[in-house]
């Protein structure tokens, strides 16, 4: 499905590559995740992502902040930050995030015990990696059924219909 289809006053879950492709103007999803986005702002459909969602997006801007600044290869960013941890100060990066934490009408929903408890049993019934688990015990438990993401890992969960961008 496309996410420029979205139905008026449908409930998505927003993973972390919509927010991505929309920060950093993607050549081909770029102009459709900030559609998405308007349309979450304005209260035309319900967006709700988590807080492990933000963690990863800003670890991902990060990592490819430095890795661009300092003309490193993505694996060799956490060694130098090893080494001098000081370049983590002053980045792009944390204000991207906080633009996104920002925008109206978008719900961010904690990560708590019981949704860490689903997330083990939802890597093993849909052989999926930790924080895509935890996405998916997230939406379950907040009563979702639709996620924006071009992430084709989630086409595994029965209980979920993957919007595209």
């Amino acid at each position: 499905m496309k996410l420029d289809r979205a139905e008026p006053e449908s409930k998505f879950f927003i993973d972390t590559n919509i927010f991505l492709y929309n920060l950093t103007n993607h050549p081909e999803f770029g102009q459709s995740t900030k559609n998405f986005l308007k349309n979450i702002e304005l209260g035309i459909v319900c967006g709700k992502t988590s807080v492990i969602v933000l963690n990863e997006l800003l670890h991902k801007l990060v990592i490819g902040e430095i890795a661009e600044k300092y003309q490193l290869r993505l694996f060799q960013v956490p060694a130098l930050i090893k080494q001098d941890s000081t370049i983590l100060s002053g980045l792009k990066s944390y204000e991207l995030v906080n633009k996104i934490e920002l925008i109206p009408n978008l719900e961010i929903l904690s990560a708590t015990k019981e949704i860490f408890s689903l997330a083990k049993s939802c890597m093993v019934k849909y052989s999926l990696m930790t924080n895509d688990a935890i996405i998916v015990a997230t939406c379950d438990i907040n009563g979702i059924s639709n996620i924006a993401t071009n992430d084709g890992d989630f086409d595994r969960v029965d209980f979920l219909v993957r919007w595209n961008p």
